[in-house]
């Protein structure tokens, strides 16, 4: 069984801290060095400023494609922050054939949110982060 939560004091690998922290699911949030788990396998951090991260992941987006991303959101808001990067291996400096074209959009219908990827170049690999602020 896994161990998801903490709320309390833990240790971030230097000193003792205290809050709350959720992983995500398979990950225990305090690894077996008796550490808090990497910020990438939580998915709530107090001590974050910016917020809950509602979601993250990749996708691949192939030639002329549209690829939706669906997400919980939170009471009908349309989260004030996403990041995303499109990246592909074939891409070298000298590799100038190589045609990326990617646009991002986000929508939300009560709890329930898309990220939209349209792509009209080359197939793309895309990272992606959903953050909610703090309210």
């Amino acid at each position: 069984m896994v161990d998801r939560l903490v709320v309390g004091k833990a240790n971030d690998g230097t000193t003792d801290v205290y809050g709350m922290w959720v992983s995500k699911p398979g990950v225990n949030v305090i690894n077996g060095s008796g550490v808090l788990a990497d910020t990438r396998n939580l998915i709530f951090d107090s001590r974050n400023p910016y917020g809950q991260v509602l979601k993250s992941g990749a996708a691949t987006v192939p030639t002329e494609t549209t690829v939706q991303v669906s997400f919980t959101a939170r009471n009908g808001q349309i989260p004030p922050v996403f990041w995303w990067r499109a990246s592909n291996s074939k891409l070298t400096n000298c590799d100038t054939s190589f045609d990326v074209r990617v646009s991002a959009g986000l929508s939300v219908t009560g709890n329930s949110g898309t990220l939209t990827f349209t792509n009209s170049g080359n197939t793309v690999d895309v990272g992606y982060i959903i953050m909610a602020l703090d309210e």
